[in-house]
């Protein structure tokens, strides 16, 4: 391997490792716990990732133990990790492995452009929702229920009470007079009938202007 490093065709010092490890059947843990290391170190060694290094002094006394283990000359290996570590390191940025481990905080992904971004995406929809309720309610005609009393009842009572159900949002009107919903959607209101045909005319108006109208008539003996 070292004839390979000082050949025209050379290899690289990490290549040179990697081939001698393989070449031994040495796994990268194996190797690893042999130098105290991490199998990274040894990744990063026979990668020539020096970015990966907190320090020269470090990787370099990793790359003259590494060369030790196989009998590499020595002297020769550290000159060939001097000359590659110019090579690519003075090349890139050098950053210490705990800068290259850092993960960015949520925070730091939270920036005005994507606060308006995401505001002005829920004012739109805020926006949309409402002119399509606004168009949907005056679109459509009031909605109520007479459930008491049913068409042409006939009753010995002079008075009579009135029930059913409506949208909270109309104006609900018996014979003019208005009836109150409740919270449910409820409503009822007690009458005094005259003797003979009553007609009952409930009413129902939204705040558009749009009605509806449900009749009955009620026949008080």
């Amino acid at each position: 391997m070292e004839e390979d490093i000082k050949n025209d065709e050379k290899i690289s010092l990490g290549e040179a490792f990697r081939r001698e490890r393989e070449k031994r059947e040495i796994t990268v843990e194996d190797i690893a716990k042999k130098l105290s290391v991490s199998p990274e170190h040894i990744r990063a060694i026979e990668d020539e990732c020096f970015s990966f290094f907190s320090a020269f002094v470090y990787a370099k006394g990793l790359a003259r133990r590494y060369a030790a283990t196989f009998e590499f000359d020595e002297e020769l290996c550290v000159k060939e990790f001097d000359r590659a570590w110019n090579a690519r390191a003075r090349s890139t940025e050098h950053r210490p492995v705990s800068q290259l481990l850092k993960k960015k905080s949520a925070r730091e992904y939270i920036t005005p452009q994507i606060v308006l971004f995401f505001a002005g995406i829920l004012c739109a929809t805020a926006l949309i929702l409402y002119f399509a309720n606004s168009t949907f309610i005056t679109i459509r005609t009031p909605s109520f229920t007479l459930d008491e009393p049913r068409e042409d009842t006939l009753t010995a009572e002079s008075v009579l009470t009135i029930r059913g159900t409506a949208d909270s949002h109309i104006e609900l009107t018996l014979n003019k007079q208005p009836v109150y919903i409740d919270a449910s959607g409820k409503f009822s209101r007690t009458i005094v009938l005259q003797r003979g045909i009553n007609t009952l005319t409930l009413e129902g108006k939204n705040s558009f202007g749009r009605t509806a109208v449900i009749q009955r008539r009620v026949v008080s003996e």
